[in-house]
């Protein structure tokens, strides 16, 4: 460190100084020492070199970087998938275990109902359409079984929570005016946006015939034992709702339904016959063997298929 004032005693001390602060010196003056032209020229491309280098390093790193930031996106990707299809395998899980459980309490209660109280009936009619719910209507409604007074046998709740269903739910032998009274004053406690009166037997002077249905304002009254009509019925009330346009619900199209339903059931018993009569001609003929008529269509009631025909 060079500390002021500077004092010589003599010129050989000041040359020593300034021998031994070379640096200093030079800084003072300004002084930049020439390097010979090749030197200079060997200097320059070296740091060209090394600049070129560095260039190159970094374009590395980048695209590097680039690469990783891809992999990087593609591997999110791949979780994001990973977990919906995780979250798709999970409902199906629950619902496949619904199902199961559905099932299972199904055959219980059917075991139960033969010869049991008209409790286990009702039981039974609840799960029954309960299941069916949840194959028409679960993708927009919550459905509700759980128990309770005066809210109906089962509820659809909208997952988005505007408005709730009811469903009133009878496996009797007649239904009563005590019964309807109830279906209505439970509607207007809890406030169903709609309700549904399900019943396996006639409805005087509202629906006296089997498979048949009438709307009646914000009520819809089914009559019917068969599960595949009553899932095709609520299938269109609920599509109904759903564009609504504000006009009388009256005007929902189930003559449609009701009418290619019909249709439907009366080709199938002339089918039945049909086949039957082919059956007996078969018979008469020894040369028609097992294996000729194997693959023979059989129209019968599920319940009459053996179980080697189970699907």
């Amino acid at each position: 460190m060079i500390l002021y004032p500077l004092t010589f005693k003599n010129q050989d001390e000041h040359v020593q100084h300034v021998r031994d602060n070379l640096d200093f010196y030079k800084n003072i003056v300004g002084f930049v020492e020439e390097l010979p032209p090749s030197k200079k020229q060997k200097t320059e491309d070296q740091e060209i070199k090394r600049l070129q280098e560095r260039i190159n390093q970094l374009e590395s790193i980048e695209e590097n970087t680039k690469q990783l930031q891809e992999m990087m996106s593609n591997t999110l990707k791949q979780m994001g998938d990973l977990q919906k299809q995780k979250i798709e395998q999970e409902k199906e899980l629950i619902k496949t275990k619904e199902i199961l459980e559905d099932t299972i309490k199904l055959e219980e209660l059917l075991n139960k109902k033969n010869g049991i109280s008209v409790v286990h009936k009702g039981i039974c009619d609840e799960k029954y359409v309960e299941i069916i719910m949840k194959e028409v209507a679960s993708d927009l409604y919550d459905i509700d079984n759980g128990d309770g007074v005066k809210k109906m046998d089962v509820r659809l709740h909208r997952k988005d929570g505007a408005f709730s269903i009811g469903i009133e739910c009878k496996d009797k032998d007649t239904v009563s005016k005590a019964d309807i009274d109830k279906f209505r004053r439970d509607k207007v406690l809890n406030k169903f946006y709609r309700s549904v009166f399900i019943s396996t037997c006639p409805i005087k002077n509202l629906v006296e015939e089997d498979n048949q249905v009438l709307n009646k304002g914000d009520e819809l009254y089914i009559v019917t034992k068969d599960p595949i009509f009553l899932a095709a019925v609520m299938k269109l009330f609920l599509n109904q709702i759903e564009h609504d346009d504000g006009t009388d619900p009256k005007s929902m199209v189930f003559d449609s339904i009701l009418d290619t339903y019909e249709t439907w059931q009366s080709s199938k018993k002339q089918l039945v016959k049909m086949d039957k009569a082919i059956l007996r001609l078969l018979d008469l003929h020894p040369d028609f063997t097992e294996k000729m008529i194997s693959k023979h269509v059989y129209i019968t009631p599920r319940n009459n298929i053996k179980d080697k025909f189970k699907y």
